[in-house]
């Protein structure tokens, strides 16, 4: 999940790498390759980190629930 063929997957379909030097407009049918309109590549602000542990089981449980 962590080379560049995986990740330009990702890309595709509007979800950032994990690798910094992957040039977002250069991947093929990317938001960012086809001036969609919202979709910068530096956008302002600073990332969210990651719920603790705690908080990504409850959601987890809930979404196992609801299934």
């Amino acid at each position: 999940m962590t080379e560049k063929p995986q990740q330009e997957i990702f890309v595709k379909y509007g979800l950032r790498p994990i690798i910094n030097s992957l040039d977002l407009k250069s991947v093929p049918e990317s938001p960012w390759s086809q001036n969609i309109s919202g979709a910068e590549v530096n956008p302002a602000g600073q990332p969210e980190l990651t719920p603790d542990s705690q908080i990504l089981e409850e959601v987890k449980r809930l979404w196992e629930r609801g299934n």
